[in-house]
């Protein structure tokens, strides 16, 4: 996947992701529209129900469990939001 067709928020986020986790790029996609970053982890399981998203929506990062999800402005920082 190339940085470069990310917008900027997500791009800078992008980076911090895979700092931590390197193996995700692989997963990675582009949404078209929006040039917002999308990471897609399937379960170990095969459950479709566990999968992990990353994306970004209107510049916010997002993190999706099934049908649970979270905001990155929810969190103190960033970095708290990663750790999760």
């Amino acid at each position: 996947m190339r940085l470069d067709a990310l917008d900027g928020a997500s791009r800078l986020f992008s980076e911090r992701v895979f700092e931590r986790f390197p193996q995700w790029r692989a997963l990675t996609s582009v949404d078209a529209a929006s040039g917002g970053f999308r990471v897609k982890v399937s379960s170990p399981t095969g459950d479709p129900k566990r999968t992990l998203r990353l994306y970004m929506e209107r510049g916010v990062p997002l993190l999706e469990f099934g049908e649970w999800h979270t905001h990155a402005d929810l969190w103190l920082s960033e970095e708290a939001f990663l750790s999760y």
